[in-house]
């Protein structure tokens, strides 16, 4: 998300209010016929184990 807002920033945000809901549908006309399927890497075992980590001690203070 974050580089999505950074893109609509510097391409319509800049060129003023007025135009800002055009450029944003515009661009998402645009990312969206450029899609692709996400693929996954690992299984959600995988990841769930990622999860299972022992928590980090807190500050000691």
């Amino acid at each position: 998300m974050e580089t999505w807002f950074s893109i609509v920033h510097r391409k319509a945000i800049r060129r003023g209010v007025a135009h800002f809901k055009d450029a944003i549908q515009r661009f998402l006309d645009a990312w969206n016929e450029r899609k692709h399927t996400f693929v996954r890497v690992k299984t959600a075992d995988q990841v769930l184990r990622g999860y299972n980590q022992k928590p980090i001690s807190g500050p000691a203070h």
